[in-house]
């Protein structure tokens, strides 16, 4: 087949079209109402956090960090800020 270009001569191919296939791997409408409805179990977003947070050493380093600091100032004699533990660190390095 000839592309119609003038400074283009090579052969052209054009590939033939697909046949039917010989199933469907996929459900149809029809079929879709007659499949058994499962469940997959999905844990907690806390559980999965707090796994991913027991194995990581940073986040256990920063968590120790902030338990001693908060019991160092109740023991100076101070009540800690709420959500004292949460902290611009991007603006304590400027």
């Amino acid at each position: 087949m000839s592309l119609g270009f003038v400074c283009d001569d090579r052969p052209c191919i054009v590939p033939e079209k697909l046949g039917n296939p010989d199933y469907n791997d996929y459900l149809t409408d029809e079929d879709s109402d007659e499949v058994n409805d499962f469940e997959v179990k999905v844990p907690e977003l806390t559980d999965i956090l707090n796994e991913f947070e027991k194995e990581d050493e940073v986040i256990q380093k920063h968590i120790e960090l902030t338990n001693e600091y908060k019991t160092s100032t109740i023991n100076k004699g101070f009540e800690p800020e709420k959500r004292f533990e949460i902290k611009d660190s991007l603006a304590e390095r400027k």
